[in-house]
This record gives C-alpha cells, sequence and structure tokens, in this order.
C-alpha cells in the first residue's frame, strides 16, 4: 500500500516506462463515503492508471475545524483500495499545477461540478483550460451525490451552527443566501482605514535547561520573520472583498521599513498607503516563540516618540478626505497615536465608522473604548469591555446594555475568544443580540483574529447586512485568521465563499 505513495518526480519516472491512459481525480476525501468509492471506480472506466491527488491539510479551505482527517489520513486510506494505483499529495490550493505536469488524459471530476457555473471558487475553469491545453479531457461521473461536509455538519461538528439558526426560525437555505449576497454587496466599498502601523516580529528560538547560575530561561535562535501588523493587517485582509482601501498611517519609516511595505503592497493593488511623516514612534513588537509556536515573551521596540507632534497634513487629509469614504475605521492601537483633535476630526467626518481600542501590555487600563463618544459600530474583545465598564463579572449582554448607555452606537460586536462571538444592535431603543460559539476549536495563532473581525464586520455593517449573517461571516473570518501564523498570508474571497459553502452545507 505505501508504494502507492509517491510524488509527482516519482510518479514522471513511472510514466515515461509505460505507455498507458492516465487518469487524474482531485480532491478532499474528507471522511471517506461510498460516494468517493464509487467515483473512483467509474473513474477508472476512463483509462488504465488511475492517480488520486489530495489536497495538504494547509490549503483545504472547507471551514473551520476542516480537514476533519490529517492528510497523512486521508491518503493511506485512499491508497488502501485496489482500484487506485497512485495516491499524490498536492501542497497547493488547486491542482492545476498537477495538470501541468502530469498531463493525464482525463481528468474526472464528481458529478457536483458538472455545472461549472455552481463552482464558488470558478477554479473549475483554470483547471478545464490547463488540462484541455495538454491533450486531456475534463469529464465527469455520474454516480450519486454524497457529501462530506454535509456528514461532518449533521454528525461530527461540535459547533452545531444549525441549532444556533433554528432558534431564530432561519433555516440554513436563507442563511447562505444571505451570506453570500452580504459578501457581494459589500465589494463596491470605498474605504479608509487609520490607525498604527505594526511590524510584528516573530523569533523561532530552541527552549535549553535553565542556566546553572541564574533562575532564567536560556534559548538559540533558530530564525525570524518579519510580518506587517497592526492597522496594515486590517486593511489587508479586507483588501479582498472591497473596491478600495486607503490607508492612513504616520512615522518615521526608516528605508528598510519602506522597502518592506512596498515589496508586500505590491500584490494588493486596490491599497493605497498614505503615510504622513512625522517624529510619531513606529512600533515593533517581537515575539519569541518555541518549536511548538507557543509564545515565549515579547518586547516592545519604538523608533521615534509620541509627544508634540505635528498632525496638521494629516487633519487636513481627515476634513478634506473622510466624507468621501463610505466606510472609516478607526484601529486605536492604544501607541498615544489617536489625540482628541484627530477622534473629534474622524467622528465629524465619516459617513460611517468602525471603531476598535485595543488594551495591550503597554496600555491596559488607559486605551478605552469609552473616549469615543460616538460610533456606528464598536468592535471590541471581552477585556477590552470589562475594562471600559470597570466590570469584572457581569454577564456579557448586560455589559453591552451598559456600553450603549455610555457611547452613541448603534452596532456593538464582542469577541469572545474560545466562546465566539456576540453581535447586538439598537433599533428604536431595543437590543438584538445573536451570539455564536467559536467556529475553530485547534487554533495556530489567536495574533490578529480580533482584528480580522474588525475589518469584514465593519464592511458588513457599512451595508446593512443582517444581524445573523454580521455574525457567521465574522466569525468564519476570525476562524480562518486563526489558522495563519503571525501575518505570513491574508484572508481571500474565494477561501471564505468557500468555507460558507461547506460550512452552511446540511
Amino acid at each position: 500500500m505505501t508504494t502507492k505513495l509517491i510524488n509527482i518526480s516519482k510518479f514522471l519516472k513511472i510514466k515515461k516506462s509505460i505507455k498507458k491512459k492516465v487518469v487524474l481525480s482531485h480532491g478532499v476525501f474528507d471522511v471517506f463515503h461510498y460516494g468517493h468509492k464509487k467515483h473512483f471506480e467509474s473513474a477508472k472506466k476512463f483509462g488504465d492508471i488511475l492517480v488520486v491527488s489530495i489536497t495538504s491539510d494547509k490549503f483545504v479551505n472547507k471551514g473551520p475545524g476542516r480537514p476533519f482527517f490529517n492528510q497523512n489520513i486521508r491518503s493511506n486510506l485512499i491508497a488502501s483500495l485496489e482500484i487506485v494505483d497512485y495516491v499524490i499529495i498536492n501542497d497547493a490550493e488547486t491542482p492545476t499545477n498537477l495538470l501541468k505536469v502530469i498531463k493525464p488524459n482525463y481528468y474526472v471530476k464528481g458529478p457536483d461540478y458538472s455545472n461549472l457555473n455552481d463552482d464558488i471558487t470558478k477554479n473549475i475553469y483554470r483547471e478545464k483550460k490547463m488540462v484541455e491545453k495538454f491533450g486531456g479531457k475534463l469529464v465527469f461521473t455520474s454516480d450519486q451525490k454524497f457529501s462530506s461536509s454535509q456528514l461532518i455538519n449533521n454528525f461530527l461538528n461540535d459547533h452545531a451552527l444549525s441549532k444556533f439558526i433554528k432558534k431564530k426560525n432561519l433555516s440554513i437555505h436563507e442563511l447562505k443566501s444571505r451570506t453570500l449576497k452580504s459578501i457581494n454587496n459589500i465589494s463596491n466599498l470605498k474605504v479608509a482605514v487609520i490607525g498604527e502601523f505594526i511590524f510584528d516580529q516573530y523569533v523561532y528560538c530552541d527552549e535549553l535547561d535553565r542556566p546553572s547560575k541564574e533562575n532564567i530561561s536560556a534559548v538559540s535562535l533558530k530564525n525570524q520573520n518579519t510580518f506587517l501588523g497592526g492597522s496594515y493587517a486590517v486593511a489587508k485582509n479586507l483588501s479582498n472583498f472591497v473596491k478600495k482601501i486607503d490607508l492612513f498611517v504616520s512615522g518615521n519609516f526608516n528605508k528598510d521599513q519602506l522597502n518592506l511595505i512596498s515589496k508586500d503592497k505590491k500584490e494588493i493593488k486596490n491599497l493605497n498607503l498614505k503615510i504622513f511623516k512625522n517624529k510619531y514612534r513606529v512600533i515593533t513588537k517581537t515575539r519569541y516563540l518555541n518549536t511548538a509556536n507557543r509564545k515565549l515573551f515579547e518586547i516592545y521596540n519604538y523608533s521615534g516618540n509620541y509627544y508634540n507632534l505635528n498632525y496638521s497634513k494629516l487633519l487636513k487629509s481627515i476634513k478634506k478626505n473622510f466624507s468621501n469614504y463610505d466606510l472609516v475605521i478607526v484601529c486605536d492601537f492604544g501607541h498615544q497615536f489617536f489625540n482628541k483633535k484627530i477622534i473629534t476630526e474622524i467622528i465629524s467626518s465619516s459617513k460611517f465608522l468602525s471603531i476598535n481600542a485595543q488594551t495591550n501590555a503597554e496600555n491596559r487600563g488607559y486605551n478605552l473604548i469609552t473616549k469615543y463618544k460616538y460610533a456606528d459600530l464598536i468592535c471590541i474583545d471581552e477585556p477590552e469591555l470589562r475594562l471600559a465598564l470597570s466590570d469584572k463579572n457581569s454577564k456579557i449582554k448586560d455589559l453591552i446594555k451598559e456600553l450603549y448607555k455610555k457611547i452613541k452606537v448603534k452596532k456593538i460586536i464582542v469577541t469572545l475568544g474560545p466562546m465566539g462571538i456576540m453581535v447586538s444592535e439598537l433599533i428604536n431603543g431595543k437590543i438584538n443580540y445573536f451570539s455564536l460559539p467559536a467556529f475553530e476549536k485547534n487554533p495556530i495563532d489567536t495574533m490578529g483574529a480580533g482584528d480580522a473581525v474588525l475589518a469584514i464586520s465593519s464592511a458588513l455593517s457599512a451595508k446593512k447586512s443582517c444581524i445573523y449573517s454580521t455574525a457567521t461571516i465574522s466569525n468564519l473570518f476570525g476562524a480562518m485568521k486563526t489558522k495563519i501564523k503571525g501575518h505570513e498570508d491574508f484572508i481571500r474571497k474565494n477561501q471564505v465563499l468557500k468555507s460558507l459553502d461547506n460550512l452552511l452545507n446540511y
């Protein structure tokens, strides 16, 4: 069985020695079922050699908690089938690379792909073009349809999204329709994001034994990576969903930092960076991680200061331009960037204003959301909410109710970490609440998850998306961000659409 598990190079050597028709079938094949077996049997009839490729764990975009079984389990199970000749783990989002190299005579998909327009990602068009480019043919089996996602959602997933929807007498199909429509509705938004630009440096280490003469930790350096975070990460994660994003930041960036920004921004065509140069400090947060990706400690480093800064150009730009945006997102990370003049000008100039005032190691207890007197949307986490109201023990709903009294705001979203999300809105003096449990139970890195929720919930709220769609999409956004280490990647529209399609497949 194990001889069937091969890589592309090895298969090409095998292919040279045989003159037989090659059939390729590709998929995730999570929770193997009878439909998969029948699909392989039908696929094999098109040729002599059946190669099955599976998507590696890293590139499975079927929603939180997926794949249910890892790539080793999935590949070994398929390799155990007599009808399958070879199994390849494809370390890419789509099989177009395999089609280009393997050049199969037939590329076989299941009946659920026979209508190409039904593929949300539209990857099937690119796959069809690639296989035909090398003389192959895309064909479809006609066996009975089964769905791994339906099996997992109905019997295996413990977040049980359906029961939360049923409480509100809303059908899964209706929610699915609403969420997809909500995502499409934000595609024409023009957005301004303003806040601190933060460089997040990850330093990877091996933990050593304690030094013999001192009670301190010792590590050996392996490698390091610098990610662009803060307000930039908020803008970047939203960039694939809206028409245009202008990012307003201040600081005395050095040449290396500007080069890093320029290099990263090349892949984001609709993100425009507006840097107002002054002596405001540029912030680097260095986090040390062990081999298990557990953060050991962090160091804050500042170049510049935050005293007596000249914000005149930034204030003029806010006054002149912010009324032209459909949405303004304030990313207040509490590093003394936002003064009273800037806050006042932003509030008076914005059509739709979304705010987060973040608590971190530098500002705990000093950067409270209550310093803002108006917002269309506030998005904060539970500790930030409790600190703002000096309340350690009250229920979340009671705290939200109290915050509505203190700030003139239409919608409040509270992220609850492993407990999920609560979305509330104030309509005609009445507060409506809707909460969902966390979709992702095994996060890789929680940094920036709340910021991702801020980004997408702001856009959805600006287009008056319903409370159910806002909660579902925002919760999914946060879950997807926890599967990304640092800011080494960002969330894309196709990934969200595909994840929603599978998450709401009952």
